[in-house]
């Protein structure tokens, strides 16, 4: 029996990749300068590829944190939410966790983005838990830009998921993961149950070996 539903959020959940769209959203409000929108498109191409440097994609993508409060950084990743990401949720996503939640299981985001803006999508679909990165806060309350622990990608993401399980005292085998990208392979792989979702070839081609479900939620 699946008691934990832990999922994906980028090309899973939502129908885009959200850290592309929060430098758009701070590129289109004048925060952030035109040119971030084709680095955070160049780091998401290495992102797909699996060859992301990491330190540096955490140095340009929460630049904008530093300096600021947990409260204030709350405020513009809301409105940035409400114009941007909301219209990105997919519906089908909505409608197979009100499923989920209707057995009595527990469920969970788990997103390398930053648990700042991926709250609002977890609270959105009405889920569980938040599992994502998290970022670092001074003694004085204000954001420094670096991570705390374990960036959530890959292998990190696996790490959270096993965690999260633990903490509520749910087997491996008891967890049902979800995911649309080569990057997930190493958490669909250690769940109980594993399900591909509207997936990129190379991930479609794994879950057909390896008889992982696949689920169509893309917008046509």
């Amino acid at each position: 029996m699946i008691k934990l539903h832990v999922f994906d959020m980028d090309g899973t959940l939502v129908d885009n990749d959200c850290d592309v769209l929060w430098k758009k959203f701070l590129v289109d409000s004048g925060i952030a300068p035109k040119e971030d929108r084709e680095k955070s498109l160049k780091y998401y191409a290495d992102y797909t590829a699996g060859v992301l440097d990491v330190d540096a994609f955490v140095r340009f993508q929460h630049r904008e944190f530093v300096g600021h409060t947990l409260d204030e950084m709350k405020e513009l990743c809301g409105r940035c939410f409400e114009t941007t990401l909301k219209a990105n949720c997919r519906p089908r996503a909505a409608e197979w966790i009100r499923k989920v939640k209707a057995t009595g299981a527990k469920t969970v985001l788990l997103s390398g983005t930053n648990t700042v803006i991926s709250d609002f999508i977890r609270a959105h679909f009405g889920l569980d838990i938040v599992c994502g990165t998290q970022l670092e806060l001074s003694p004085e309350g204000r954001f420094t830009g670096r991570v705390v622990g374990e960036y959530a990608l890959g292998k990190g993401k696996v790490a959270n998921m096993l965690r999260v399980a633990g903490e509520l005292g749910i087997r491996p085998e008891e967890v049902a993961a979800y995911g649309d990208s080569v990057n997930d392979i190493p958490l669909l792989a250690a769940a109980g149950e594993a399900y591909a979702i509207s997936p990129v070839a190379a991930l479609r081609r794994e879950a057909e070996k390896r008889n992982w479900h696949i689920l169509e939620w893309a917008a046509r």
